[in-house]
């Protein structure tokens, strides 16, 4: 039905009056009368009508006649207060929780009741605004009718969505209505700029505080009361009358109001957005002024362009946000377009907008009516050539005559501003390229038009202009699923259609933890920011399905399985082989063999539930962070003690030695290092073996010389075969002394330093594990300023300051991540380096590359590989021994227990070799590098220190040669 009306306007204005009125009879049920009761001028709040608190009111008058129509009650701040609050106690109540089809059932009975009382809605239009009765009827209320059915049955269609993430995770989005909405619509369309805003906000489950123009006030108010009759509850629709400057800015300001949706001009939307956000950020939409512009090129057909000109300018008396003022016409039809615009334009008829034949009506008011004619009074003192128009019509009311100015140019106020009234710009152009970089040079960006028989070039106008909207040979033409808005300053947001939608919605995220059989959610809640961990279930992390176990065998070969290990570790997010060995482990220390039944049970149960308890503990005391209670954490080994270090906040913290898992997850950690550095050895070792194969001794070797070395050989084996004598008899002395009720002692050669588990000795390692912790804290809190500068006032260089230049460029160098490849080349590349001593660039090195924060944190590791390059013969060795043991001992006492882990790390990462450690623990070699020399009684504790480790690094050796020699 708008279409219809919109295509046969153009048609009615080159007609006669007689043809019109035949026309628009044959659209119009019956004639209307000027004669409308005003029923309803009080506020409207929580489903009644109110005075104003202090009973002020304003008045309303017909801009036909300039009569008074009614007093409107004038909402004060409290008003607004009492509305605002109506509304949020709605949205907290039933409103937002009802059932979505429920609102949208309300909405189509609104509908249906408009729809019902149109004609009287009508004529209220007509006689408030000053809108052709003709059109209030078939456009501004049906238009209305028809966008709050669309929205109605919207309701029960917004949903989220569900978004694929990784990990076992389960994610979906919600829509949620955004809250109380404040509304401010103008007074050009108030019945279809107020379902605009009602229709989106209602369906989505928010309430709304609307404030109607001052000027066209009755038919919000007269809709307020269909609203009632439709059954809305209390407070979800609330109407505020009065002026902009009051009431529409403390609406706008107001702190519990979380979104303002404002239509009127660019100047008092600039003023909302800026008072909006003064106690909050609201949510905005803003639909505001435009300056058009409506292109007619010279293939068009010219009466279509006649037709879709004056539509597009003079419909509703110039009183459309989108009218097309601006026409730039092509040269080749410029004179015929100005020539039959002006007919066109005088052939219209004004009047009284009661009468059906009446096709132009009168402004809104007095002031709009006089910034209307002075823009006129100026287009004509620039310069512009007025063809028609340009008076008031009529001795009584706000009428204009329809005005066309031809030989517009852009610098004329006229063509730059939107002017709201009757006044058609024409303005020359000569190719489609030009107009398009006119039509853009604009503040505004709502609308546009074409009127053109070439597709081509229509399209490339319609991409090219910069406009919310674009019309090609026809203006105007808005359906309710029809985004509508505007580019720059023509406004913010959409509104009709889905997007117009969306404005009054927000949406949520939810994240839930999936287990692969069911969620907890009502157990745990799971948040992820930035990540932040933070929950409420402990134990979210491994949910998992029941332990399974099954019986194998029979009699001495009985064994428990646990079916789905696998399952388990997943849900632990650790690797099977780990939870298999280590749990499995567990699980057997707990176990027992009854022999009237045959069957391995555990601790006295014939079913999983006891091992279920089992698996708890195991978590509980080898998985979990005792911190923070989350399970991301690795074992940590400093000399004798474990450690778990957490990956989600960071702290380490002791596991119980005194526990045989304990000494079995040391054991395993011990014997995978063993077998790395053997392998290592082994393959160096092969390596040698190919190269003395390639290159073979010279045959000049004399027969001497072959049998003394042959004769060594055979005495340094003798040795070492008395020397593991020895250490074997002592290890048997020991397992003859400890509880073998404990862990199995088939692996008893293989215990590294071996762990005392008596209460002292625990006790002793828990104190060392806290001094550890202490002085890795403290060396972590030092200035940046206390890097590991070693105080070498005997270090013997021939250039102290090179020496010096050269850390430091160095230490500048390695602030930032490289690989050991860059680090060395970097080194070669540096002259104050390269200039050095090759004894000397050790040092360099080292004190440059080794801090106490370095050795704290244990990331020795990644320099290790530039230390094998630079090593260079046992000297360097002995040189690099010298300064670890003045680094840990004299510098920094807070990390002399770390002194043999450091010395075991170098020894692993092929670094130092067996020799040389063995020679400077007990041949004396420390006293030949006196300048960097210790004091007796810290050389003394240094080779306590270090005992364990040599004894275990000989043992570890000699088992090695006779593996190799067998």
């Amino acid at each position: 039905m708008q279409r219809q009306i919109l295509r046969r306007l153009p048609r009615t204005i080159a007609r006669s009056s007689t043809a019109a009125k035949a026309a628009s009879t044959s659209l119009l049920s019956r004639q209307f009368s000027a004669q409308v009761p005003v029923k309803q001028t009080n506020l409207f709040i929580n489903n009644k009508f109110v005075p104003s608190s202090t009973g002020a009111t304003f008045d309303t008058f017909n801009p036909a006649t300039e009569e008074k129509i009614a007093s409107v009650a004038e909402a004060t701040p409290a008003d607004v207060d009492a509305a605002v609050s109506a509304a949020r106690t709605a949205f907290e109540g039933p409103w937002r929780t009802m059932d979505a089809a429920q609102r949208g059932r309300l909405l189509y009975t609104l509908a249906d009741l408009i729809e019902k009382n149109a004609d009287e809605l009508a004529q209220l239009e007509s006689l408030d605004a000053g809108k052709p009765t003709f059109l209030t009827k078939v456009l501004d209320v049906q238009a209305c009718v028809n966008v709050l059915r669309y929205y109605a049955g919207w309701a029960d269609k917004i949903h989220g969505s569900t978004i694929p993430i990784p990990g076992p995770y389960l994610c979906y989005t919600k829509q949620e209505p955004v809250g109380v909405c404040g509304q401010i619509i103008p007074w050009n369309f108030p019945l279809i700029m107020m379902s605009w805003k009602l229709g989106p906000a209602l369906t989505t489950g928010n309430t709304v505080v609307l404030k109607p123009a001052e000027q066209t006030s009755l038919t919000a108010l007269r809709v307020a009361e269909l609203i009632v009759e439709a059954g809305f509850p209390e407070g979800v629709v609330n109407i505020v009358t009065g002026g902009g400057a009051t009431v529409g800015a403390h609406l706008a300001q107001h702190p519990n109001v979380d979104k303002i949706a404002f239509t009127g001009s660019t100047e008092t939307g600039l003023n909302i957005m800026r008072s909006s956000h003064v106690d909050n950020l609201k949510r905005v939409t803003l639909e505001l002024g435009g300056k058009s512009a409506n292109i007619i090129l010279d293939d068009a057909d010219i009466d279509l362009a006649i037709r879709q000109s004056q539509v597009g300018l003079f419909l509703n008396a110039g009183q459309v946000c989108i009218s097309g003022s601006r026409v730039y016409v092509q040269e080749g039809i410029y004179d015929e377009f100005v020539r039959r615009s002006a007919e066109a334009a005088q052939s219209m008829k004004i009047g009284d907008p009661f009468d059906l034949t009446t096709q132009h009506g009168p402004q809104v008011d007095g002031a709009q009516f006089k910034k209307i004619m002075g823009y006129i009074e100026a287009g004509q003192k620039d310069g512009a050539r007025l063809v028609s128009g340009g008076k008031q019509w009529g001795s009584k009311g706000y009428f204009i005559e329809p005005t066309v100015f031809a030989d517009v140019t852009e610098d004329m106020s006229i063509a730059r501003e939107e002017i709201f009234g009757p006044v058609m710009s024409i303005i020359k152009f000569k190719s489609i390229d030009e107009v398009i970089k006119r039509a853009n040079n604009s503040e505004f960006g709502l609308g546009a038009g074409v009127v053109t028989s070439n597709l081509d070039n229509a399209i490339k106008i319609s991409n090219g202009v910069r406009t919310g909207t674009v019309y090609v040979n026809c203006y105007t033409v808005i359906e309710p699923n029809t985004p509508f808005g505007g580019f720059k300053n023509s406004g913010i947001g959409r509104e009709q259609g889905e997007l117009g939608l969306r404005n009054y919605l927000e949406n949520k995220t939810f994240l839930s933890i999936w287990d692969g059989d069911y969620v907890e959610s009502n157990k745990m809640s799971f948040m992820n920011i930035a990540g932040t961990q933070s929950v409420d279930d402990p134990e979210y992390r491994y949910r998992m399905p029941r332990l399974m176990a099954k019986i194998e065998g029979r009699g001495n070969g009985i064994k428990t399985l646990v079916v789905n290990c696998a399952d388990i570790a997943t849900s632990l997010h650790r690797s099977t082989a780990e939870v298999c060995k280590f749990f499995g482990t567990e699980l057997g220390a707990q176990s027992k063999y009854d022999e009237k039944t045959d069957r391995a049970i555990v601790n006295g149960a014939f079913d999983a539930s006891v091992m279920q308890q089992h698996l708890s503990k195991y978590i509980e005391g080898f998985v979990l962070c005792p911190s923070c209670r989350l399970p991301e954490t690795k074992y940590k080994f400093k000399g004798q003690l474990i450690f778990h270090k957490c990956y989600a906040c960071g702290a380490v913290d002791p596991v119980d030695m005194n526990h045989k898992l304990t000494t079995f997850i040391f054991k395993e950690h011990t014997a995978a290092k063993r077998g790395t550095k053997d392998d290592k050895k082994k393959k160096k070792e092969k390596k040698e073996k190919k190269k003395s194969h390639d290159e073979p001794e010279e045959e000049s070797s004399t027969k001497e010389k072959k049998e003394k070395k042959e004769k060594k050989d055979k005495k340094d084996k003798k040795d070492k075969k008395d020397k593991k004598d020895k250490k074997k008899k002592h290890h048997k002395e020991k397992s003859a002394d400890k509880d073998t009720s404990g862990a199995d002692d088939d692996d008893d050669d293989d215990v590294v330093w071996h762990t005392d588990l008596s209460a002292e000795a625990v006790a002793a390692r828990a104190a060392e594990a806290e001094a550890i912790e202490a002085a890795a804290a403290a060396a972590m809190e030092a200035s940046a300023a206390e890097e590991v500068v070693a105080t070498l006032d005997n270090l013997q260089v021939d250039d102290e300051n090179a020496l010096d230049s050269a850390v430091s460029n160095l230490k500048c160098y390695l602030e930032s991540s490289h690989s050991e490849t860059e680090i060395f080349e970097e080194l070669c590349r540096q002259q104050t380096y390269a200039a050095l001593p090759v004894t000397d660039r050790l040092v360099v090195f080292f004190r440059a590359a080794f801090t106490d924060q370095v050795l704290a944190s244990n990331q020795v590791s990644k320099y290790t590989p530039v230390l094998e390059k630079i090593i260079e013969g046992q000297h360097s060795q002995y040189q690099l021994l010298a300064l670890t043991e003045h680094f840990c001992a004299v510098e920094h006492p807070a990390l002399l227990t770390s002194y043999p882990i450091l010395l075991k790390l170098l020894y692993d990462e092929d670094v130092l070799e067996e020799e040389s450690l063995v020679a400077w623990a007990t041949n004396g070699v420390r006293k030949e590098y006196a300048h960097w020399a210790v004091t007796d009684e810290l050389a003394e504790k240094l080779n306590a220190l270090l005992k364990p480790f040599i004894e275990w690094l000989e043992n570890a050796e000699e088992e090695s040669e006779d593996e190799d020699d067998e």
